[in-house]
């Protein structure tokens, strides 16, 4: 059960009210001195609150106030924690973003919104190419100390929040709806995972409040606005996610772009960045650019070295370092071994840590 002081309710208040624009909410905060006193001082302040929010936004004011007991009942209920601006957990790093949100709901360990973060954004049907770079890139994130925030979304997203909590890192999902809804559904299993490894899941809009199209570009600001910069394996030209490297641009956060294939067509967006944008995106290729860019250390890598490998497992290792990724049957002919010989091989090097089964039968140095 969480108790909540009379400014955090003031905060709750305004953050329950459905249809307000953070920039409304945040003008009516500034009506007081202190967020308690607007609700002690409501009747008294119509005429300043309707100049605001106008006849219908103060009826519902009203109306939710009379509520706002019943509703910090439900939220702790749902196990639900409102962390707003004014609270010692609230993200210092969302403060400075415009339009910030007053409030953030949050399900997990509030205190992890205040961590070293990087965003990890793509889309939705990345090519195999990039969910490998985002996996990739996620783990070596969070082993170097960074929690990974993104936006749950099938693909590129789902991706990053999934090899983030592989790795025992943290990762922030931050949702376009509210916490009573997991959009999409399909990534339950995953949301639970992030809470279970000590991450946590956010959103702005309350209890009720439905994954509508003009949600999610303004969740996008919450994803960077929560991280130092934004790390992009791939983007087409319309992808919803160079909405958040706007947002990203706009706050003065870093911009990490890897580049694609010139004719393919699900990358197309992300190399126009690198091109039209080439002073303010760093051309990335490993994570070290992301880490020198941050003022990072490299972490220490957890890989069996080329010493411990026998000839064979040396051989296989070297011609995944070339082709980037391969299938079975690929790696069969190059080796010259029967499939139940290469199987043990490759089951000994993926618990080495050297090489990952991803889908399709494919493999790749890890």
């Amino acid at each position: 059960m969480y108790d909540y002081n009379e400014n955090q309710l003031a905060v709750l208040w305004l953050a329950l009210i459905s249809g307000f624009s953070a920039k409304r909410r945040s003008r009516l905060l500034e009506l007081t001195e202190e967020p308690g006193l607007l609700t002690e001082r409501f009747e008294a302040l119509k005429k300043e609150i309707i100049n605001v929010a106008g006849d219908v936004g103060y009826a519902e004011m009203r109306n939710k106030l009379s509520t706002l007991k019943q509703d910090v009942r439900e939220l702790n209920r749902r196990g639900i924690i409102a962390v707003g601006r004014y609270d010692a957990d609230f993200p210092e790093q969302l403060k400075g973003v415009t339009d910030a949100p007053v409030l953030l709901f949050v399900k997990g360990e509030p205190k992890v919104l205040r961590n070293r973060a990087i965003a990890v954004v793509g889309p939705r049907k990345p090519s195999r190419y990039a969910e490998k770079v985002a996996e990739q890139f996620s783990k070596e994130f969070v082993r170097a100390g960074l929690t990974v925030v993104s936006g749950l979304a099938r693909g590129v997203d789902s991706s990053a929040h999934a090899a983030a909590v592989a790795e025992g890192g943290i990762t922030v999902a931050v949702l376009g709806c509210g916490l009573d809804t997991t959009y999409p559904a399909e990534n339950a299993g995953l949301a639970a995972s992030i809470l279970d490894g000590g991450g946590a899941i956010v959103s702005e809009y309350p209890l009720g409040e439905k994954p509508l199209t003009y949600h999610f570009p303004e969740r996008n600001r919450i994803v960077s606005g929560l991280s130092e910069g934004v790390f992009l394996p791939e983007a087409g030209e319309k992808s919803g996610s160079l909405n958040t490297v706007r947002h990203a641009s706009e706050q003065g956060r870093e911009i990490f772009v890897v580049p694609t294939m010139i004719n393919q067509s699900s990358g197309a967006g992300s190399n126009k960045l690198l091109r039209d944008m080439k002073n303010d995106v760093v051309l990335t290729l490993e994570p070290e650019d992301v880490f020198i860019r941050l003022g990072l250390s490299k972490p220490l890598s957890g890989k069996a070295t080329v010493a411990e490998l026998n000839f064979t497992e040396q051989r296989i290792a070297a011609f995944l370092e070339e082709k980037g990724e391969s299938h079975f049957e690929e790696i069969l002919a190059e080796t010259g071994l029967s499939a139940g010989e290469l199987g043990a091989v490759l089951f000994e090097m993926e618990m080495k840590g050297v090489v990952e089964k991803t889908t399709g039968n494919y493999y790749a140095v890890f």
